[in-house]
């Protein structure tokens, strides 16, 4: 399906709301300064000169249920380094957590994941928004 080029929230309310009874994941590095992380995927070649900054990585996960579109979110804030680790996924062996001695790439423990912890605010039933459907979109789609 194709993305909206727009906000996470946004991303993620259109998916959900086309695709009924179903959980929707994305996911995002945000590197203050340099990238929101909406289109990090577009981004990748650039991370080598990002090492030493800051980022967070931020799953979020959402789903339509009785007429509104609920968002739970996990965050983990860390840093970029060096890639260390054998992952194939963008950014993860560039993704080092705070408090972790792995990058993504070498070791994903749940306590450094963020779809673990937005899993968690599912299970919990704490949403980090309630947004309304989004039906349509009128603007552009990422990678067009």
């Amino acid at each position: 399906m194709p993305e909206p080029d727009a906000s996470t929230l946004t991303i993620v309310s259109y998916k959900a709301t086309h695709i009924p009874k179903t959980l929707i994941d994305d996911t995002k590095l945000v590197v203050p300064g340099k990238t929101t992380g909406e289109k990090i995927k577009y981004q990748l070649d650039q991370l080598d000169s990002w090492v030493g900054c800051a980022a967070f990585y931020v799953c979020t996960l959402a789903c339509f249920e009785v007429g509104s579109v609920l968002v739970y979110r996990g965050e983990v804030a860390g840093q970029l380094v060096e890639p260390r680790g054998e992952s194939e996924f963008g950014f993860n062996n560039w993704f080092l957590p705070t408090g972790s001695a792995f990058t993504f790439g070498e070791k994903k423990q749940n306590k450094f994941n963020g779809r673990y912890l937005a899993v968690q605010n599912l299970l919990n039933q704490k949403p980090f928004a309630k947004l309304a459907p989004l039906f349509e979109w009128s603007g552009s789609y990422q990678g067009k």
